[in-house]
């Protein structure tokens, strides 16, 4: 299951107690992350196939770190990714 974060805060337990109660704790954030516009992948399976597409680097991103994560999608293979940086 595929659900986009929540960002209205942390679920507390006493706010559910049906069946979804677990998707509604794992998928609430507070206000302040809002800018990642995440989504949670909720599963029983080992592994879910997902393709890169984007990958944002963040400002206190080390030059170091930056060079490993680029150099890494290259030895994966990966194609063309958009990287943005701020």
């Amino acid at each position: 299951m595929v659900m986009p974060v929540d960002y209205s805060g942390i679920a507390t337990l006493s706010e559910s107690r049906g069946p979804e109660f677990a998707y509604t704790i794992l998928s609430r954030k507070e206000r302040f992350w809002q800018h990642e516009e995440e989504s949670r992948v909720i599963t029983t399976g080992k592994y879910v196939k997902v393709k890169v597409c984007r990958i944002i680097f963040g400002r206190k991103i080390k030059k170091d770190d930056r060079a490993l994560l680029i150099d890494l999608l290259s030895r994966l293979q990966i194609p063309k990714v958009d990287r943005i940086d701020f």
